[in-house]
């Protein structure tokens, strides 16, 4: 992962929300622009849809990006519904309405969000995160687990091409 020119000094934010018969979780990760992890958090619970828990996953993100003062971010997220959403592209389902609402005012306190679509594969990572949620509440943590550091090092290593 690395960021082009332009956006140096912005922090990445990859997030992502899951809902199985296991259960409904969260997880997400913040990374400077030269790829450091910042910030990871997970959280499980709360299942409404799996929409709510991408756009739980992302206002979760948010939260920690102004926690730690990036105020700045690029939001990255394998939902292309919840960017759609989230962008005023796609009229908001009547359970997600509150959720959006908080991700909306919570955007205004920031110098710049920019909410983009990545495929499953770029987002490696949070959803790796998202998986190992296992308490109800909130928690964000650095160090990584020593299982999710390969993934992180290979994605900030290697920079990926995404074609439309």
């Amino acid at each position: 992962m690395y960021m082009e020119e332009d956006k140096k000094g912005n922090a990445k934010l990859n997030t992502d929300g899951s809902l199985s018969e296991n259960g409904c979780r969260i997880g997400g990760i913040v990374r400077d622009s030269n790829g450091k992890v910042l910030l990871a958090y997970t959280r499980a619970g709360g299942c409404r849809s799996v929409l709510s828990q991408e756009l739980k996953a992302i206002l979760a993100g948010l939260q920690g990006c102004k926690a730690i003062q990036q105020l700045k971010v690029e939001v990255a997220s394998d939902s292309l519904r919840a960017v759609k959403i989230i962008r005023h592209q796609e009229i908001v389902p009547w359970h997600c309405a509150n959720i959006t609402a908080a991700i909306d005012q919570l955007i205004r306190q920031f110098v710049s969000v920019n909410v983009i679509h990545v495929h499953r594969e770029a987002n490696r990572v949070a959803d790796h995160l998202a998986l190992l949620a296992i308490d109800h509440e909130l928690e964000y943590f650095v160090p990584l687990t020593a299982t999710l550091m390969p993934i992180v090092e290979e994605d900030r290593k290697e920079p990926f091409t995404l074609f439309f």
